[in-house]
This record gives C-alpha cells, sequence and structure tokens, in this order.
C-alpha cells in the first residue's frame, strides 16, 4: 500500500491506545494495496488492472475481529 505505509501501522495503534482505545489490532498484509486487493506495486496506477476482490481468506480474519471484539 503506498497510501498508507505500513510502517505507520504501530504508531498508528499506539495513538489509538493513548486516546483509550486497548482493543486495537493492527496487521500489515503483505503484497496488498488499499483496498486489500493483491498487489505487485501497491500503486493507485495498478488499481485498475487489478481483480475486484480481496486477498484470499482476508474477509475471515477480518470477520474472526469483529466478532471477538464485539463480545
Amino acid at each position: 500500500d503506498q497510501e498508507v505505509p505500513s510502517a505507520e501501522s504501530e504508531n498508528f495503534k499506539n495513538r489509538l491506545n493513548e486516546s483509550g482505545n486497548m482493543r486495537v489490532s493492527c496487521n500489515v498484509v503483505n503484497g496488498s494495496n488499499h483496498y486489500l486487493q493483491k498487489s505487485t506495486t501497491g500503486a493507485v496506477e495498478e488499481y485498475e488492472s487489478l481483480e475486484p476482490e480481496c486477498i484470499r481468506g482476508l474477509v475471515g480474519r477480518i470477520a474472526s475481529f469483529v466478532l471477538n471484539y464485539t463480545k
């Protein structure tokens, strides 16, 4: 992803924690773009040529997170 660099994930999590949000999980999905599609470069210019689907297994991971954190 070139829109939000993965190096920022820990800073993002820390800022959320500092504001009282302790139930936070940040995961870097290597090989994906900002829309969680399989991507080579992560560049916006690449979006048009990609399949319109999330990386396999990622929706399940997101669903598990939501289910675990909304109990």
